[in-house]
């Protein structure tokens, strides 16, 4: 049994990886180490046993198999994301156990919930590694990620907060989008090319066009380009029903540069665009959403002191809605918000009482929140301006004690400091992590861990004020004084992996986990009815509020089989979640689940077909309750040539009419969907 923390990293990559692409070998190789196909129709670039071995970064911030994590973790691949075809990422992540998306079907934007965690920055959401902070309240998902699908290679999810190197806002988890690079699109032995996808959905007659160029004019600089539109209209849910405001014009923008400064050094440059235009009831709305990136790294091969990593970023998300004429306009609403991050950390190994990965770093971010209501002449009272900064350190130790005994030690400082024209708040807190585990036998690991996270309450929790409008005239109130959110999670999981099982070279993998988190001072809304309700809404009131505690329990599992020939998953979530204080449910905590993939390669990997089942229990456990339902999705994937692949499918196969929990509006009805892809 070899260490779960060994040495994954490939030291000098940026000069390494040109030669191996130059030799057509390609990157995926140094990733997966199995069958690693093109995203676009190329060889396979290695035929070994299966595809399993996703590599992630993000939960510890060090390279590891996703599988061999000691903590909640997921990675959906660039082939799933190739076989999914999503209209918008929440349906990336449905097969994810304990993870959901949300969204108002009338905008963009996709909340995360994991374990029933989610807005105002329970879940720290990134796009390759730049925190997302976007917030607008509203009566659907009040936190946003604009991110099209058609430019990701892979989504890193870690459930729970044992990912002390993030700050606050890693109390539910981490959601890391990462976009492609030019070695994800290559062919195996060229240097530059450029990929051409166009699609279409019936469901709201999508289409949707991707150009991407990519390049290595030398050796040390790859280049990469790409951009992405989208039109729909108004979808129709299970019923045929049309739903109203539904429409969408979205356009994107991804550019990358990389240079190597030697073998052991790389500067890398980001930038990402987002412009979607759409209608809701009363206005007509625009997000305009921008991320920039710079970061440098250094890692040489002859000193284990020495693998350090800096970065810069920033990031600004701007909302705005212009009232229409027979809404009571012209005027205009703006929400912003503008974050400024660093993120610099090093990872040092080291022997002696076993053998040592210790990362330590320090990181920040300060946010500033515009709102501008120009009716009133004053701020969008749902989600008011103001100015908050966090920063923190941590350190973190992996120790490989034995062949079959691991520990991780970690702790994290935290500061925050929340201002605006009337208040002024900060607090710290130390956040510490334990995790051991245990190899009993050859690919079997069965690990405990114990982690503590800290959220610093945000601008619209603290500051919202003033009347709601129409016939529901309450008053929402500030609260200067909430204190931050502590979660103490206790985890315990499993790990198992075994080949040559059914036939040679297949392979089962099994990732399983029980946790109970207490949430200790959760903030939630309070609507408190006063005495002349329902008569009037002239005295009741709406704040944020401690909640002496919340308690969230929950099993997480997955099982997966590949082969040459056959692959499938299966995953299952059960949650649950209580105020503790009153004996309520939480309102956020979604249905149990379960999701089923089944399928098969042919014609020497030239074809690629499945089934997808998304089976969702009825959920009456909160204010807003959901009924069951079962959906069928089917995905075909056939390379044509070397050089054109298509993809065909079908989504809701059977037309089920249904209603995700936490949304507002009857989701899509059947949807079939293709695309063709040409590489030149």
């Amino acid at each position: 049994m070899t260490h779960l923390f060994s040495e994954h990293r490939s030291r000098g990559l940026p000069s390494n990886l040109r030669q191996r692409l130059l030799a057509g070998t390609g990157v995926a190789a140094l990733a997966i180490g199995s069958l690693a196909p093109s995203a676009y129709g190329g060889e396979p670039l290695q035929m070994a046993a299966v595809a399993l071995d996703a590599i992630t970064i993000t939960a510890t911030k060090t390279e590891e198999s996703a599988l061999e994590t000691l903590s909640s973790t997921t990675v959906v691949t660039q082939q799933e994301i190739e076989d999914i075809q999503a209209t918008s990422v929440d349906e990336l992540l449905r097969g994810v156990p304990g993870v959901t998306g949300t969204r108002s079907e009338d905008g963009p934007g996709i909340g995360i919930n994991i374990r029933g965690m989610q807005e105002y920055g329970r879940v720290n959401v990134m796009i390759d590694g730049t925190r997302q902070n976007f917030q607008r309240t509203g009566h659907a998902a009040n936190t946003a990620v604009f991110i099209e699908p058609e430019l990701l290679k892979q989504i890193d999810i870690v459930r729970g907060p044992s990912a002390v190197v993030y700050g606050s806002g890693a109390i539910g988890g981490v959601v890391n989008f990462i976009t492609k690079d030019a070695v994800d699109l290559l062919a195996p032995g060229t240097t530059s090319g450029v990929t051409a996808k166009f699609g279409y959905h019936s469901v709201d007659d999508t289409f949707r066009t991707t150009i991407a160029g990519y390049a290595l004019p030398n050796a040390e600089t790859d280049l990469f380009a790409a951009i992405s539109y989208r039109t729909q209209n108004d979808y129709a849910d299970g019923n045929g029903d049309e739903i109203a405001y539904t429409a969408l014009d979205n356009g994107n923008a991804l550019l990358k540069a990389s240079y190597a400064l030697s073998e052991y050094q790389t500067i890398k440059t980001s930038l990402l665009i987002n412009r979607s235009e759409y209608s809701s009831a009363d206005y007509d709305e625009e997000i305009r959403d921008n991320t920039i990136k710079a970061a440098y790294t250094y890692s040489p091969s002859d000193n284990d002191w020495v693998d350090l990593s800096v970065a810069a970023y920033f990031t600004n998300s701007k909302n705005t809605r212009e009232r229409k004429i027979s809404s009571g306009g012209p005027y205009s609403k703006i929400n912003e918000v503008e974050t400024i991050g660093f993120d610099i950390f090093n990872t040092s190994r080291l022997t002696g009482f076993g053998s040592h990965t210790i990362t330590y770093g320090v990181d920040g971010f300060f946010d500033t929140v515009t709102s501008i209501d120009e009716n009133t002449g004053g701020q969008d009272i749902y989600t008011p301006g103001g100015e908050r900064s966090i920063y923190g350190g941590f350190v973190q130790d992996q120790i490989a004690v034995t062949s079959w005994l691991n520990l991780i030690l970690a702790a994290r400082y935290d500061s925050y400091k929340l201002t605006a024209p009337s208040t002024t708040m900060d607090d710290t807190h130390v956040s510490p992590k334990a995790t051991i585990a245990v190899s009993p036998f050859e690919n079997v690991t069965v690990y405990a861990t114990w982690a503590e996270a800290f959220r610093a309450p945000s601008t619209t929790e603290t500051l919202q004020s003033g009347i709601h409008p129409g016939g529901a005239a309450f008053e929402f109130l500030p609260n200067p004084d909430l204190r931050p959110e502590v979660g103490q999670n206790w985890e315990v999981g499993t790990n198992i992996s075994m080949s040559d099982v059914l036939q040679a070279n297949d392979r089962i993998a099994f990732k399983g986990t029980y946790y109970d988190m207490s949430v200790e001072d959760y903030i939630d809304a309070e609507l408190k009815f006063g005495p002349s309700f329902p008569i009037s809404w002239s005295d009741t009131t709406y704040q944020f509020l401690n909640v002496a505690e919340a308690k969230i329990r929950g099993v997480e599992a997955t099982l997966s089989y590949d082969s040459q020939v056959l692959f499938g998953t299966v995953s299952y979530s059960r949650i649950r979640g209580t105020d503790e204080t009153t004996g309520d449910y939480l309102n956020t905590i979604p249905a149990d689940k379960i999701s089923t993939t089944v399928g098969f390669r042919a014609m020497d990997n030239a074809l690629r077909a499945g089934v997808t089942w998304h089976a969702v229990s009825s959920q009456d456990r909160s204010d807003t309750p959901s009924d069951s339902y079962n959906i069928i999705n089917l995905f075909t994937d056939f390379k044509v040539t070397d050089t054109v692949k298509v993809n065909l499918g079908v989504d809701n196969l059977f037309d089920e009419q249904y209603t995700e929990l936490l949304n507002q509006d009857a989701s899509r009805g059947q949807n079939w969907k293709g695309a063709i892809t040409v590489r030149f």
